[in-house]
């Protein structure tokens, strides 16, 4: 399959910086086209969290606030070898009023440090109350739901780690799959957040 940047570059004659088969580089190229990368104003809005959750791996939060069923991405927060409690911290260092906290699905799953899952561990050590996002049938699937509200959201200008990231998600060319590497934590962060939008399940807790 050709990729959306060597087709640009073929058949459009553009000399575009786009990386190769990059997941969601029409939608990212479509939304800085329509200028919805720009401060954010947050000030008094619901705030949830998104998180795709690492291990050796970085930990990936996404903070946003929905209006109408639009995004409004205000902040990105990643890190890697910390326990939980850090994850909180600066969550609560942050000057936002939090509506929810919204985990992957396998935060329901029971580790072997703590004995227990992730949300009740949050909740019963730190008083920090996080849910769960339904698993879904297919990471393609929901790669496709997020290409649907993605070019409608809108990206606070400092969030430009998380930019980098969804730019630089990429499909392998070899196996047809998505890259795990360095941007695919943020990217599952944000994915979170369409899913809950789309399953409609996030509400102010």
């Amino acid at each position: 399959m050709i990729s959306y940047s060597l087709a640009r570059q073929e058949y459009l004659n553009e000399a575009v910086a786009d990386v190769a088969n990059s997941v969601y580089g029409y939608e990212m190229d479509k939304l800085q086209r329509n200028s919805r990368v720009l401060p954010i104003n947050a000030n008094g809005k619901a705030i949830y969290t998104f998180w795709d959750l690492g291990v050796d791996d970085p930990t990936a939060i996404v903070f946003a606030f929905i209006e109408n069923n639009t995004a409004y991405i205000v902040d990105y927060y990643e890190n890697t070898g910390y326990d939980i409690k850090h994850y909180i911290d600066v969550i609560n260092s942050k000057p936002y009023r939090y509506a929810g906290h919204y985990m992957p699905h396998d935060s329901k799953k029971r580790t072997n440090t703590t004995a227990t899952n992730i949300l009740d561990y949050a909740r019963v050590e730190y008083g920090f109350e996080a849910r769960a996002i339904p698993k879904t049938n297919s990471v393609r699937d929901d790669i496709e739901i997020v290409r649907r509200y993605l070019p409608n959201c809108y990206i606070d200008e400092k969030c430009t780690s998380l930019l980098e990231h969804l730019i630089n998600y990429q499909w392998s060319a070899s196996t047809g799959r998505i890259l795990h590497n360095e941007h695919s934590h943020g990217a599952d962060a944000v994915r979170m957040l369409f899913m809950a939008i789309q399953q409609n399940i996030f509400q102010e807790y």
